[in-house]
């Protein structure tokens, strides 16, 4: 751990003092502060209080600098752990101000650190200079997972500040973009434990298994005093690309919907990346000998808990629509009334295998939040990326082996949202038909895998396919549920997928 470090830009006789009115100023500024926070997750709860609890200085000089991690406490007991750059300012200027701390410790302005570039130079830092940041009561940060790529990293002292730009909207992270070699990425609400972007970006890039993801150049992680780590943020090469594929895709699909263009090109796209998502896997599932990432059987216990999650979900989903069709537009009322009536055949979904019987291929880690969005579109093919899974799922249950067909139900379900997404945009004149977008991708990822060996998956076709219905039927319901909730507007799409999913299983 360092002390004393001549370079860190508050002066060791003023820590004390500014982190003393840190903790005494920022928890009452801070309620106001987060509920106006796209990203932050706690909007719907009531915070009881919210505290500093740590803190580590940045290097740098001119304004004081930090990397504060806030804990918030809600009225219903839970608790969660964001992580907040700070900058303290005697104006902020156009910079977004938290507030003022209390004139008995100088009555600096708090200012986010989140764009600023000065702040985000002294974070980035320590990168280059391979060395823990000491925070209080024997805690440090951590820049770590250095030199497992080849290539050189930045320099920070010849890095031009606009070379340093965040990226994208205010989300669950923050990205930063890094001159023309890297990205930085940084996770804004801290779980305990190793993040699975990390643990995932490190297993593909440490053994060369697969080339279709960013190479992960380092790590920043906060230790606290009992040695027990949490990611705060993930150091990775920067990807050149024609943008990610949902946008590609669904301008593709206006061209063909809207008779302008030619199917063939992006039918053979998603047969490509039907190819690259089985490379994944088979990477994934590559080290027999790795304790996080070891292939595991299926087993009954696990068929089991799927089923009662299934049902579980489907009996909410069905009995809100049920409630709810009246007030939804006409069309997306007779599909939800169809899915309503169809409950006893979505009660009995494609058939799994029933307890006692053997179910013969293994659990893997996986994406876990898998669609057309968590990929790029490069010159030469595609890259996959955003391994972190759901932001809002526990983190053990974002680590946890899963069926890899749970990863090719997502893609498929993003085609759907694709192809009505550009139905509606070309409108009415749309040509009836869509081009085979998921029997492409399915193509590419069997012949990758299946026709490999997977061991992941089911060597029965019948099976295989039983599977992947049921998958697809489970994220099509919980898409019905999100829309239902968040966009009525749209909950049209996921209810078609419903159908389809069913009269394909029938036509079997």
């Amino acid at each position: 751990m360092m002390s004393g470090d001549p370079t860190v830009t508050a002066p060791v006789d003023r820590r004390p003092r500014l982190e003393a009115g840190l903790a005494a100023s920022l928890p009452g500024l801070l309620e106001s502060f987060l509920s106006r926070q796209r990203w932050f997750a706690g909007k719907a709860r009531t915070i009881e209080r919210a505290a500093l609890e740590d803190v580590a200085w940045l290097p740098g000089a001119g304004e004081p600098r930090a990397l504060a991690l806030i804990g918030v406490h809600y009225a219903d007991r839970a608790q969660e752990r964001y992580t907040l750059p700070l900058a303290l300012a005697d104006d902020p200027g156009a910079r977004s101000g938290i507030g003022r701390l209390d004139p008995a410790a100088g009555g600096a302005w708090v200012v986010d650190g989140t764009g600023d570039i000065a702040t985000l130079h002294a974070l980035l830092a320590g990168f280059a200079r391979a060395q823990d940041l000491p925070a209080r009561a024997g805690a440090r940060l951590r820049y770590g997972d250095l030199g497992l790529a080849s290539g050189p990293l930045f320099d920070p002292a010849a890095l031009d500040p606009d070379a340093i730009r965040p990226m994208g909207a205010e989300q669950s992270n923050s990205s930063v973009r890094i001159g023309r070699s890297h990205v930085f990425k940084r996770f804004r609400r801290l779980p305990p434990g190793e993040n699975p972007e990390l643990e995932i970006g490190r297993f593909l890039t440490a053994g060369g298994r697969f080339w279709g993801s960013p190479a992960l150049r380092g790590s920043l992680t906060y230790v606290d005093a009992a040695g027990a780590a949490t990611t705060l943020g993930v150091l990775q090469d920067l990807v050149a690309s024609r943008g990610d594929r949902w946008a590609t895709t669904v301008g593709a699909l206006r061209g063909i919907l809207g008779a302008a263009g030619a199917p063939e090109p992006l039918v053979r796209d998603m047969l490509v990346l039907g190819g690259l998502t089985g490379e994944f896997h088979m990477a994934l599932a590559s080290d027999p000998h790795d304790p996080d990432f070891a292939p595991a059987p299926i087993e009954a216990a696990d068929v089991a808990r799927w089923r009662e999650q299934y049902d579980t979900l489907l009996h909410r989903v069905l009995d809100t629509l049920d409630r709810r069709a009246a007030g939804l537009p006409e069309q997306t009322r007779a599909d939800a009334e169809a899915v309503v009536r169809a409950r006893a055949l979505l009660a009995r979904p494609p058939r799994l295998p029933e307890p006692g019987e053997a179910v013969g291929f293994d659990r893997i880690r996986v994406h876990g939040d898998f669609h057309l969005g968590q990929t790029l579109r490069t010159e030469d093919g595609h890259v996959l990326m955003d391994f972190e899974g759901e932001p809002a799922r526990p983190l053990a249950e974002r680590r946890a082996r899963q069926c890899a067909l749970k990863d090719v139900a997502g893609m498929a379900r993003s085609f759907d949202y694709a192809i009505e997404a550009a139905r509606a945009a070309v409108g009415a004149a749309a040509a009836a038909g869509a081009p085979p977008l998921r029997e492409a991708f399915l193509e590419g990822y069997l012949a990758h895998t299946l026709e490999r060996g997977a061991g992941f998956l089911p060597r029965d076709r019948q099976a295989l396919d039983a599977w992947t219905d049921f998958f697809e039927l489970d994220k099509a319901l919980y898409e019905v549920e999100y829309e239902l909730h968040n966009r009525p507007d749209w909950v049209g799409i996921p209810l078609r997928g419903v159908r389809r999913i069913l009269d394909r299983a029938r036509d079997r």
